[in-house]
């Protein structure tokens, strides 16, 4: 009798081991027999990895059980219900990375003018590429940027030939603005979801701002100014060149091209740690923290497929919360060598009496490297540097014959 033991608790992943965002526009959004899944109307389901995404944006149409919630929390995910092109924002969930250290130590810096005041010039001296002048008041920074921000805006429209008035949208009314400001509208969301899922993530409030202050999202909308120019906008003005009949839809696909292009996933929270540092005095002492440690800035992403056959329900439910299930059995994903150890760690756990194999790609003489577990003829077996499958024929006394391809 096979023992089973219980899988490994289920935690969160790192936000730079991430895709970046997944949009719901129409559909139920449950979980079914351990998956995280939308369902349309004619019952059709679609798998999505809910814990190898930041931020999922549901959109009108789009209604959530409480059990989709609750894994999309314990998994770290964030979930914003927001308005036509993700521009207007009516709620969010909590993925549950708050730390009391981390919120006490954000609105300290904030409460104390001096350490206020240095957190925003390390913001714009991001922004600007440069050290901001120690003379001029943050009302006078404030004044530089919105000149900058304004010459920066010109520059694109010249470069992409897009015509420009300037930037104009209600956020009531989106599809109103001309077509450049509603692609920058959705390139901002998108942008705004990832660093509103990055700072829950790191531990800290999207609230207490420093630059923006007032409103839910002020911290958000501070981090998000110092990528803005250098990921999304440029993308917004190029899309808006090629007037597409769904401008919304290209510039969501470019943004998340974008992202992984630039790598900025990687960047936010190494980012959120330096700027709040830069407020540190003999009183505030910043939190200890695990982001980022560097063994692990390093690690690329590698491409992972795992084939499993008759594993127990519990283990597909729990494969399917970090990769897509292409065929039965058959799942993909694209992780650093911890979050593929992770996973193993799920399988080796979970098998029961199963078999799994999992290979990823790897700088070997194959380009590839793989693992088996459970009851199977094939093996890896290495050859002077090339793996190869060994396999082992039936035994003897077995009457059926069986093909080695």
């Amino acid at each position: 009798m096979i023992q089973r033991q219980p899988l490994p608790k289920l935690s969160p992943i790192p936000i730079k081991d991430r895709a970046s965002l997944a949009f719901v526009e129409r559909g139920l959004i449950d979980v079914l027999d351990g998956t995280f899944v939308v369902v349309d109307e004619k019952g059709i389901r679609t798998h999505i990895p809910v814990g190898g995404i930041c931020c999922i944006m549901l959109e009108p149409g789009s209604r959530i059980s409480h059990a989709a919630v609750a894994l999309a929390a314990r998994v770290g995910t964030l979930l914003l219900w927001v308005g036509e092109a993700g521009v207007r924002l009516y709620g969010a969930g909590q993925p549950g990375g708050a730390r009391s250290d981390r919120l006490l130590y954000q609105a300290s810096l904030a409460l104390e003018n001096d350490a206020r005041l240095k957190v925003a010039r390390k913001m714009y001296e991001l922004r600007f590429g440069r050290p901001c002048n120690p003379n001029h008041s943050i009302e006078q920074l404030r004044g530089i940027e919105g000149a900058r921000v304004k010459t920066l805006y010109q520059q694109l429209a010249k470069r992409y030939g897009v015509r420009w008035d300037g930037r104009r949208y209600d956020p009531r009314n989106a599809s109103a603005a001309d077509e450049t400001n509603r692609c920058l509208s959705s390139a901002t969301a998108c942008l705004y979801g990832v660093c509103e899922a990055a700072v829950l993530a790191a531990g800290y409030s999207p609230a207490i701002g420093f630059v923006h202050t007032g409103k839910p999202r002020s911290f958000v909308f501070d981090i998000a100014d110092i990528f803005k120019f250098e990921s999304v906008v440029p993308v917004a003005f190029q899309i808006a060149a090629k007037r597409p009949q769904d401008p919304e839809g290209d510039v969501r696909r470019a943004c998340r091209d974008a992202f992984r292009q630039t790598k900025l996933l990687k960047k936010v929270i190494p980012a959120i740690e330096e700027i709040l540092a830069a407020g540190g005095s003999p009183c505030l002492r910043p939190p200890k923290t695990h982001w980022n440690p560097p063994s692990w800035r390093t690690r690329e992403l590698a491409t992972l497929v795992i084939v499993a056959e008759n594993i127990p329900d519990r283990l597909r439910g729990r494969l399917a919360v970090w990769l897509l299930e292409i065929r039965t059995g058959v799942y993909v994903g694209d992780f650093s060598r911890r979050i593929r150890e992770f996973i193993w760690e799920n399988v080796s756990s979970g098998l029961g009496g199963g078999n799994v194999v999992m290979v990823w790609s790897a700088p070997t003489e194959s380009g590839f490297e793989f693992l088996s577990l459970g009851t199977n003829r094939r093996e890896p077996v290495d050859c002077c540097g090339l793996l190869l499958s060994r396999y082992t024929p039936k035994e003897p006394s077995t009457a059926e014959t069986d093909d080695p391809r």
